[in-house]
């Protein structure tokens, strides 16, 4: 797996609450508006949006969510589904964050790629932190 990187400035985070992230390799630039809808105990949904792409969205595999607290060292009680809306646009539903504190929330875009002379599969992880 990939590391991921997120826009440095304001930490990933607008001012509207909308994060802006960029893969590791720059592959994919993409907006959620995880922030301002995640909620505590309770199953929410948000959308996750590729903005920019080193690929056709034809040549992404999957796109897969999940949360974890670094400082915990464990997930989330439950494994969200994420669901293809429109190309490059992801719904994400059934997140749960069962306790306050530090999250980091990653997506994982899985994506067919041509490297000369053969197409290879990739993964790039994109991750913010945020504290609820």
């Amino acid at each position: 797996m990939l590391s991921g990187c997120k826009n440095q400035s304001n930490n990933g985070l607008t001012s509207d609450s909308v994060a802006h992230l960029v893969s590791s390799n720059r592959c994919f630039t993409a907006v959620t508006n995880w922030q301002e809808v995640a909620k505590i105990n309770e199953y929410f949904s948000f959308e996750l949006t590729l903005k920019e792409s080193c690929v056709n969205a034809s040549q992404i595999v999957s796109v897969s969510v999940y949360a974890d607290m670094p400082a915990h060292g464990h997930g989330t009680n439950s494994q969200p589904v994420v669901k293809k809306i429109a190309p490059f646009v992801y719904r994400i539903e059934g997140m749960l964050l069962h306790m306050p504190g530090n999250w980091r929330v990653a997506a994982e875009v899985n994506y067919m790629h041509q490297q000369q002379p053969v197409i290879q599969q990739q993964l790039e992880t994109m991750s913010f932190n945020a504290t609820l």
